[in-house]
């Protein structure tokens, strides 16, 4: 099984696009063999936003309980706002240290992706698990230096993914 966590807070429509995305991907890729697949939502709480925190919550608490992602979904609601170094640490350590998956998917509520963007994870994650030139993996970036097919540095990135071997060199 591969987890995604999914970062979000306050803003109502990217949140339910993301989530609508993840949900159509995850759905394929099982369909096509590629396993299954649990979500951890984990969101922050914006005091001056806090009303669109909340409508964040009710629509997460909608889909659980419409049980629309094919697969388990673990929601984490902050009190606070956490800021996104800590949610990025949580969205990584959380699936593979504390419930010890072998890799997970993060993502930030603002990307919407194609409907065979997690089958192509699973791809990647399958032959770079033990690659040790690699550290994560995604299926969009646009910052490799020259025209010559390859490995290439990331910069930003609003959605990878990460495996344990990496994660615990990272972590040391």
């Amino acid at each position: 099984m591969y987890a995604i966590s999914l970062m979000c807070s306050s803003r109502v429509e990217y949140f339910i696009n993301t989530l609508q995305a993840i949900t159509k991907s995850a759905k394929k890729a099982i369909e096509n063999g590629c396993g299954e697949f649990a979500l951890f939502i984990f969101q922050d709480d914006i005091e001056a936003k806090h009303d669109e925190v909340l409508e964040v919550a009710r629509y997460i608490h909608k889909e659980i309980d419409a049980k629309i992602f094919p697969g388990p979904v673990i929601y984490f609601k902050n009190q606070r706002n956490y800021h996104i170094a800590a949610q990025w640490f949580r969205a990584i350590d959380f699936p593979l240290t504390m419930l010890d998956y072998d890799s997970v998917f993060i993502f930030e509520d603002d990307l919407v992706i194609s409907e065979g963007y997690l089958e192509t994870m699973v791809t990647l994650e399958r032959k770079f698990r033990y690659d040790v030139r690699i550290g994560i993996f995604s299926c969009h970036n646009g910052v490799c230096r020259g025209a010559e097919p390859g490995y290439c540095r990331m910069g930003h990135d609003w959605g990878f993914g990460i495996n344990k071997r990496v994660w615990a060199d990272v972590r040391d």
